[in-house]
């Protein structure tokens, strides 16, 4: 609704065909049927990649991605380098940007951290809440905000709080990954959360912010990860 609402021309892959299973709320994945559209066909063979005027528009309202996006008008991915997850995104409306547009863009924004996930095993178990991304980039407020220094604190920060996950937060992943990867609906979504303060180790009393999760494709080097 309001400024999130789906813009007409978001458009989503065709119900799962090709070779991404959907997995089920089990953890099983449900076998399915080779369909490949002409759309499909072209672009494997098509390694400029865009993000159309009406997404750098969209995004540059909703979201500080946008900035990125107007740096990355046109981008040049060839087939071997996209990570096997990505390739279900092939035909779908989601922000495609570089991870140095991303550092020029947002190193002096608003609180922004990166997360991509690199390890997905297509026949393992578990749902989409389940799924462990790697933080791999924050610009300097990111880190501010959790009364941090350094990336790698960051990381192990998200870790120390992976293995002892509030039940919201694995709510939250699970509602986002699920509505990206099963649905392959891209919209950035927003989320309530309570925040303690930024000094380490002093829980002060509870500001409500939002957080908003916005899924995307990133180049890192010679490789396309979803994040």
């Amino acid at each position: 609704q309001g400024v999130l609402a789906r813009p007409k021309w978001v458009t989503k892959y065709p119900k799962l065909g090709n070779d991404s299973p959907r997995r089920r709320s089990d953890g099983g994945e449900k076998p399915q049927r080779e369909q490949r559209s002409s759309m499909w066909l072209f672009r494997r063979f098509n390694s400029t990649v865009t993000n159309s005027n009406e997404m750098i528009d969209h995004y540059s309202k909703i979201s500080l991605l946008g900035k990125a996006l107007k740096l990355c008008q046109q981008l040049n991915w060839r087939e071997n380098m996209y990570h096997p997850l990505t390739k279900r995104f092939k035909s779908t409306s989601i922000p495609r940007v570089t991870l140095a547009a991303i550092d020029k863009a947002l190193k002096d924004s608003g609180p922004v951290t990166l997360r991509i996930l690199k390890d997905y095993d297509e026949e393992g178990e578990g749902n989409w809440g389940d799924l462990e991304f790697d933080t791999i980039w924050a610009n300097k407020a990111g880190l501010q905000h959790w009364g941090l220094q350094t990336l790698e604190q960051l990381v192990e920060f998200s870790d120390q709080r992976g293995t002892k996950k509030a039940r919201f937060v694995h709510y939250i992943l699970e509602a986002c990954n699920n509505l990206a990867l099963e649905e392959l609906d891209a919209q950035p979504t927003r989320h309530m959360y309570y925040h303690y303060g930024s000094e380490v180790g002093v829980k002060k009393e509870a500001n409500i912010l939002i957080l908003q999760v916005s899924p995307l494709l990133v180049q890192v080097d010679d490789k396309v990860f979803y994040g």
